[in-house]
C-alpha cells in the first residue's frame, strides 16, 4: 500500500521535503542490502494520535543496526523523544488563532469579526447568529416587512425596522404628514383622517337649507353626510 505524502521527512539527519528525500539506486545500502529499518504504527485515539510500542520498537531498530555493526547517530532517549508528542502540541495544524479556544477550522461561525472556522472570512453567510434586516428600496429610513436580508452587518438599501406600508414612496413611512390624497401617508392604518393638514373644515346643516352652523364643524378629507363646505 502507497504511502501518504507528508510535508516534510527526516533524510539524512535533517528534515526536508517529501519529494527529495531520495536515495540513489547504486547506494550501498540498496546494492547490499546493507540496511536496518523498523515499521512503527501510529493511531487515531481519544486522546489524539498514539504510536504503538514505540519503546520496543526503537529497541529493536538498535539490535538490528547491532548485528550489522552499524553506529546510529543518535540514542534511543533521543529518537523516543523526536517521535513522542511534545506536552501541548498536536499533529493538525491550521489553526489561524492559537490564543482562543473557540477558534479552529470547521469551528462555528458567529457575527464577531473574527474567523471564528479559519476559512479566511470573518462573519460570512454561514454565521449562525446572523441578523434580519429589511431592504428600504425608497431610501426614507423605513424598511419592508415583506423583503427581508439576512446578514452579520446591515447591508447597502436595508435598515432595523420593518414599519414601512409602502416601500417604493418616499413620502410614506410612519410619522410622515398625512395630506388628503388617498393614500395612508403615516402608515396608522387609515386613510386621509381628519388630522390631515389639508382637510377641509366642513360646516353641519342639521336643517339642509344649504347654510351651514359656523358653531359646529368637522374636519375631514372628504365632505361628511350633512356637511357642507
Amino acid at each position: 500500500m502507497p504511502l501518504k505524502p507528508t510535508k516534510n521527512i527526516w533524510f539524512n539527519n535533517e528534515l526536508v521535503p517529501w519529494e527529495s528525500a531520495q536515495i540513489h539506486v547504486l547506494s550501498y545500502a540498496l546494492h547490499y542490502g546493507s540496511a536496518v529499518f523498523e515499521g512503527i504504527r501510529a493511531y487515531s485515539t481519544n486522546d489524539g494520535s498514539k504510536i504503538f510500542r514505540l519503546n520496543e520498537h526503537i529497541r529493536r531498530l538498535f539490535n538490528s543496526a547491532k548485528i550489522y555493526r552499524m553506529n546510529i547517530a543518535y540514542s534511543e532517549t533521543e529518537i523516543i523523544e523526536a517521535c513522542s508528542l511534545p506536552d501541548g502540541a498536536v499533529l493538525q495544524d491550521g489553526d489561524c488563532n492559537d490564543l482562543d479556544t473557540n477558534i479552529y477550522p470547521g469551528a462555528i461561525e458567529y457575527c464577531d469579526q473574527q474567523d471564528n472556522d479559519c476559512d479566511g472570512d470573518t462573519d460570512e453567510e454561514d454565521a449562525v447568529d446572523q441578523s434580519t434586516w429589511f431592504i428600504d428600496s425608497d431610501e426614507d429610513g423605513y424598511g419592508d416587512a415583506n423583503n427581508t436580508t439576512i446578514a452579520c452587518n446591515m447591508p447597502v438599501g436595508a435598515t432595523t425596522n420593518n414599519e414601512d406600508c409602502n416601500d417604493s414612496n418616499d413620502d410614506i413611512y410612519p410619522g410622515a404628514t398625512e395630506t388628503c390624497n388617498g393614500s395612508d401617508d403615516n402608515c396608522d392604518g387609515d386613510i386621509d383622517e381628519a388630522t390631515a393638514t389639508d382637510a377641509t373644515i366642513w360646516y353641519a346643516d342639521t336643517d339642509n337649507d344649504g347654510y351651514g352652523d359656523s358653531g359646529n364643524t368637522q374636519n375631514a378629507c372628504n365632505m361628511p353626510s350633512g356637511y357642507i363646505s
